[in-house]
């Protein structure tokens, strides 16, 4: 029995990495194409103010390839890379994350508040994952949370057992239908102009397996009014 255990648990794992590699392919497949059609344009440009145009397309779609890029990578990294825990002041660490981002969250004219109620608690986090995990959180709400959006608010609490920290934003709300999927692999929630030039729907899944990782959990509620994502860390 245990001997069949493990070889289901290798069929499954397989299966998955042989998902994520065509899913992958597939992702990349249409700004690859798109970057080849834009460079072939821009080389039979009849002038230069219209080859101009056509190569500042093709810098712009080279970046979300990039980008792109980038979070496969990440997230085959996380999945398979060793954590690196050490104590954090929660409250400090939070704080310090978000004052070095801050101006990227104003350039998009939306305010980024913070209040932290956890004092000199300490959890044991990797430092990068739990960075990136929250700056995905915030890079989607920017994405996603539409024109009108206008605040982020990011908070911690705790009680006797759990650490919790929560980021909400007033944008756009994530639809029952897409919540339940939010975290899996290449999906993205609500429909926007801008996500149709940006995400892979790889952020939410790069956060779940953070999360994993670090045995916390994370859950999100949507209502027109506010879209929180809060996680959950065991204290020390």
């Amino acid at each position: 029995q245990r001997l069949n255990k493990l070889f289901s648990e290798v069929t499954e794992e397989q299966s998955s990495r042989d998902r994520f590699v065509s899913n992958a392919a597939h992702q990349l497949r249409n700004p690859i194409a798109a970057i080849q059609s834009l460079a072939e344009v821009a080389q039979n440009a009849p002038d230069l103010s219209e080859a101009q145009k056509r190569n500042r397309e093709l810098v712009t779609a080279s970046r979300s390839l990039v980008r792109l890029t980038e979070q496969l990578l990440s997230y085959e990294r996380v999945r398979n890379s060793p954590v690196h825990k050490q104590p954090h002041e929660f409250d400090k660490f939070i704080a310090g994350i978000l004052s070095a981002y801050i101006s990227k969250v104003q350039k998009s004219q939306v305010e980024l508040s913070f209040l932290g109620k956890c004092g000199k608690s300490e959890i044991d986090i990797d430092h990068l994952l739990a960075e990136q995990a929250i700056l995905n959180i915030i890079d989607n709400a920017l994405v996603h949370g539409g024109d009108k959006m206008k605040n982020i608010t990011v908070s911690t609490k705790k009680n006797r057992d759990y650490i919790y920290l929560s980021l909400c934003n007033d944008g756009l709300s994530i639809p029952a239908s897409s919540r339940r999927h939010l975290f899996e692999r290449f999906e993205q929630g609500q429909l926007s102009a801008k996500r149709q030039r940006e995400g892979a729907g790889l952020g939410l899944a790069i956060v779940k397996e953070i999360c994993i990782s670090h045995q916390a959990d994370i859950s999100v509620t949507s209502t027109t009014a506010k879209t929180c994502f809060q996680f959950r860390f065991v204290r020390k």
